[in-house]
């Protein structure tokens, strides 16, 4: 089976934004020591079944000040993917450390990229990021780090928009997937209501499934959640053109 393990560097971000399940916030400060992460991860790996890939999540885990090195130690060890969870900010305005990424085997990017319409993300985030997700995106391409798309969906905010951030990341190769994740309110969600913004995972399913109708792609649901239908596969049935 494929498990996963969340581990936490620090409770701080570099962002407040308003949509926060970790109610993270440049006013926090607690940082787990490295020496103390590096323990984690041993007895993560020591597992009787070890999972297969473990997220390194925050607050924003890129700006923990020994993240280089605790990536360096995790792509080391017996698991199969490291994820790192980040908004995306430090990628996209220090281009070496973008470059840095590379140099991990085991290495996905987990990339925060709820829109590509700054109404959208002043609702969901507090703030435009426009212009950090896509030059995040150009660098994390033109270094081919692999990259999954995570896109917190709102219902009557970006909920319309789940057809644009398909074609988008279509256009990327080094982009392997796309995380839609209903709202939950959970955390830090400002600004928003149950009943106005819920949205369900078979809702979302749908959603994406009637828009690619007719498109050459082919939604599948996971064999191991078809009733559900939390993960589905999207099969690539034709080349990538890449104009950016």
């Amino acid at each position: 089976s494929y498990s996963t393990v969340i581990l936490e560097l620090l409770d701080g971000c570099n962002i407040h934004c308003s949509t926060c399940v970790a109610s993270s916030s440049p006013e926090l400060s607690e940082i787990r020591s490295y020496e103390t992460l590096i323990e984690s991860i041993k007895s993560i790996s020591k597992l009787p079944i070890p999972p297969a890939a473990v997220m390194l999540s925050g607050g924003e885990p890129s700006i923990h000040p020994r993240i280089m090195d605790i990536i360096t130690f995790a792509d080391g060890c017996d698991f199969k993917h490291i994820f790192l969870i980040t908004n995306g900010l430090r990628i996209s305005e220090n281009e070496e450390f973008a470059k840095s990424l590379a140099s991990f085997q085991k290495l996905e990017v987990y990339l925060q990229f709820d829109a590509l319409e700054s109404n959208a993300l002043l609702d969901i985030r507090g703030v435009d990021l426009r212009d950090t997700r896509l030059q995040a995106v150009k660098l994390l391409h033109r270094y081919n780090i692999p990259t999954t798309l995570v896109c917190v969906l709102k219902r009557g905010v970006n909920d319309f928009m789940i057809g644009h951030i398909l074609d988008y990341a279509l256009s990327y190769p080094n982009i392997r997937g796309i995380t839609f994740q209903p709202i939950r309110f959970l955390g830090r969600v400002d600004g928003s209501d149950p009943l106005r913004h819920s949205l369900s995972i078979s809702e979302v399913y749908h959603k994406v499934a009637n828009y690619l109708e007719g498109t050459g792609f082919k939604m599948q649901p996971h064999p191991l959640s078809p009733g559900t239908i939390a993960i589905g596969y999207l099969h690539r049935f034709r080349n990538i053109d890449i104009t950016q």
